[in-house]
């Protein structure tokens, strides 16, 4: 449909981005007709349309809670009664739930560049910039990457999925936020996992030289288009047309049991989990070293931060020493999870030369994830020691 009245017409009027929310249009970012009907270029203006007229967008409905400050609107979205305004740096959440609007809440430094780095889902709307991935339900504005006030996303990561051409979407059967690094190749994604409040990150789940953003079908599946170079391998692709096991990694994040100035010796980890019914290969691919080429199984690779912080790998014991026996050997020192359809408990020993304390540690499964992966939990036992 064409917008009409007043503002807008052919002859070079135009916005950049739009939503519908209470039974009206509202534009962001345009080139309007002014009364006299001059061409206006007004960055920060949002423009709303009369009650159930959807295309017609008049002059005098703009709204500008902020001008001139060195920003514009980028994406508008809506929810619970609120106009989120999107600025390529900030954020203004504006109250549209009575008669007049008004500014509600300022969030500095919370703007995105583009429309496809924030998604709506059931709990509110989400969205990522190199500070963090956020959510508004309506009320608060949470940090999802944040736990006890640390991210456990790294800076690189936030930046590699907010990027100008990165793209989020969210899939209602999985009840999770997939985010797509800014395009170059990459074929990762990091999921957000709503029920668990986790993440994930997961290699292969998109193929094509030429990908669209996410949108959704009507069961609220994502969907998106690619173009491998020909009109044959042209089309929309979903999540489901993946391979059932895809290689990926699973992380912690450092954690620190409450107390980040105590030193620890970590002594074993116990991880109980089931890669569910699946087919053994062929080959065992226990004894391989892992790599993205090579090999189906799950790697455990445990890192730490040292008296000075700084970061090092702790090998595993290999197969020789287990806790039980459902741990095997990569070849190099590190374990590897078999697969198991039942829910397993595998324990190992934590490998330490000398008397090293540590501050934190961090767990990382990697490698290819049969789709009926499930972990139940991860426990890990260390003794406090006190600083030399």
């Amino acid at each position: 449909w064409r917008l009409r009245a007043n503002g807008f017409d052919d002859d070079g009027t135009d916005f950049r981005t739009a939503c519908v929310a209470n039974r009206r249009t509202w534009v962001g970012n345009v080139k309007v007709k002014d009364r006299d009907g001059i061409i206006q270029t007004l960055p920060d203006a949002v423009i709303k349309s009369p009650v159930n007229q959807f295309d017609v967008l008049p002059y005098d409905n703009i709204i500008e809670p902020v001008v001139n400050d060195g920003s514009e609107v980028s994406a508008l979205f809506e929810f619970a009664d609120r106009l989120l305004m999107f600025k390529t740096v900030d954020l203004y959440i504006i109250n549209i739930g009575g008669a007049l609007e008004y500014l509600e809440q300022k969030i500095a430094f919370g703007g995105i560049d583009r429309p496809q780095q924030a998604s709506n889902t059931p709990y509110g709307i989400a969205w990522i910039n190199q500070r963090g991935l956020y959510l508004f339900n309506g009320k608060e504005t949470i940090k999802l990457n944040e736990k006890q006030g640390r991210s456990v996303l790294s800076e690189s990561q936030l930046q590699l999925y907010s990027g100008t051409y990165s793209a989020m979407g969210y899939d209602f059967k999985l009840n999770k936020l997939f985010l797509r690094p800014d395009y170059s190749g990459s074929t990762s994604t990091l999921i957000y996992d709503f029920n668990t409040e986790s993440f994930l990150r997961e290699e292969g789940a998109y193929a094509g030289t030429v990908l669209t953003n996410f949108a959704q079908n009507r069961e609220g599946r994502i969907i998106w288009g690619r173009h491998m170079g020909s009109i044959a391998t042209t089309g929309i692709q979903t999540i489901e047309d993946n391979p059932s096991t895809r290689w990926g990694n699973l992380e912690t994040g450092y954690l620190d049991f409450g107390d980040p100035a105590q030193f620890k010796q970590f002594q074993s980890l116990y991880i109980t989990y089931t890669t569910g019914d699946i087919d053994e290969p062929a080959s065992d691919p226990y004894t391989e070293n892992l790599t993205s080429s090579g090999g189906q199984g799950l790697q455990i690779r445990v890192y730490v931060v040292n008296e000075t912080g700084q970061k090092l790998e702790l090998k595993a014991r290999n197969s020789k020493e287990p806790l039980v026996d459902n741990i095997t050997d990569d070849g190099v020192g590190r374990a590897v999870l078999k697969y198991t359809n039942i829910m397993q408990t595998a324990g190992l020993k934590l490998k330490q030369s000398g008397k090293k304390n540590f501050r934190a540690v961090k767990i990382v499964l990697t490698g290819y994830f049969p789709s009926a992966f499930e972990l139940e939990d991860m426990t890990i036992t260390f003794k406090p020691k006190k600083p030399r």
